[in-house]
């Protein structure tokens, strides 16, 4: 498996204060992690449930802890000042369905039998918190995965999730990889480029 490829901009913030925080701290993380692994595991283990059902459920237990807006900014880098504020909302609500149909539902394959959290190394530059918690999810038929979680946020109680490595694989990485690229085959034209996300999502939901 590839090693984790940690997106350049999180390094820039991680400059100061690295560690693994105050005890507080180090509970506040540990809640979230639990809360938000105990519901996952406990909808995708509902034998009652429809893959639909499960769908919906899982979207609105991720859906609070992600920074969507954060992480659209960052999939296309620079060319994010270039966009008018109604292309940015409009980009942002395209990106999290994007996310929602492409990784959330893969979610739906997945045989939980449990969830670890391993390690919790949180880190601060001024008042900003950077928090990577390790954590191995354990499958009952296929060999257990290891997940990491990028948070951050300006208080260790409201940390949210912008970026998820899975067995080193970056969700950020490979999303500002295919829409960059998409952007270039699009020319740059942002009306051409949404209109075809737009269409994506529509096709896949």
């Amino acid at each position: 498996m590839k090693r984790f490829i940690i997106f350049a901009l999180l390094f820039n913030l991680i400059a100061v204060d690295a560690g693994r925080g105050t005890k507080e701290e180090q509970k506040a993380v540990e809640s979230v992690i639990e809360t938000v692994s105990s519901d996952v595991i406990h909808i995708l283990n509902d034998e009652e449930l429809s893959k639909a059902e499960k769908l919906k459920k899982l979207e609105a237990v991720i859906e609070p802890y992600f920074d969507f807006s954060t992480m659209a900014k960052l999939s296309i880098g620079r060319r994010w000042k270039n966009l008018t504020e109604q292309e940015k909302e409009e980009y942002v609500a395209l990106f999290k369905q994007r996310i929602m149909n492409q990784y959330v539902a893969r979610l739906l394959d997945l045989k939980m039998s449990g969830w670890d959290t391993e390690k919790i190394d949180i880190s601060r530059k001024g008042t900003e918190y950077i928090v990577r918690v390790n954590t191995v999810v354990n499958q009952a038929i296929e060999p257990d995965l290891e997940i990491q979680w990028v948070l951050a946020g300006a208080d260790v109680q409201e940390l949210k999730c912008i970026d998820v490595y899975i067995e080193g694989i970056s969700l950020l990485v490979n999303l500002q990889r295919e829409l960059r690229n998409l952007l270039r085959r699009e020319k740059n034209n942002i009306e051409n480029f949404l209109r075809f996300l737009a269409d994506e999502v529509k096709k896949i939901r």
